[in-house]
């Protein structure tokens, strides 16, 4: 990822409510988060119904930032890592535990689900050579 595509830590993603002008997180380009398309629609749901789906890659800063801003900001926080168990007795200090495993690549792929704003988030983060990879879903 060259210096000119990555985004500071405040232009992509500060747990905050998007600009009025837009409806969705991650609906603006500085966000970095872009839209996913809708899948195929083999079984004649109303995909409409679904919540919005974004993406990203992040870098390791903007990692870390994501992981502060969960320890600061979101309540009820959940990391689900396969074949880990989480100690939820200092979220702070596994917080920060699971972040550099998830940078080192001891991590390939993670889920956090958190509270913020009265709205249910999802986040997938997977481990890849050119950064973090982001999914992130809203639930209202």
């Amino acid at each position: 990822m060259s210096k000119k595509d990555q985004l500071t830590r405040r232009d992509w993603f500060r747990l905050r409510l998007p600009k009025p002008s837009h409806d969705r997180l991650g609906a603006d380009q500085q966000s970095g988060m872009q839209p996913v398309a809708e899948p195929p629609n083999h079984d004649g749901l109303d995909l409409s119904e679904l919540p919005p789906v974004h993406e990203a890659l992040l870098a390791a800063d903007q990692v870390r930032g994501l992981f502060s801003d969960l320890e600061h900001c979101a309540n009820n926080v959940q990391l689900l890592v396969r074949g880990a168990s989480a100690d939820s007795s200092d979220l702070a200090t596994y917080l920060r535990l699971t972040c550099d495993q998830l940078l080192s690549g001891k991590i390939t792929k993670l889920q956090v689900r958190y509270e913020w704003q009265d709205a249910r988030w999802i986040d997938t983060l997977e481990h890849k050579a050119q950064g973090t990879r982001i999914v992130r879903i809203r639930h209202g």
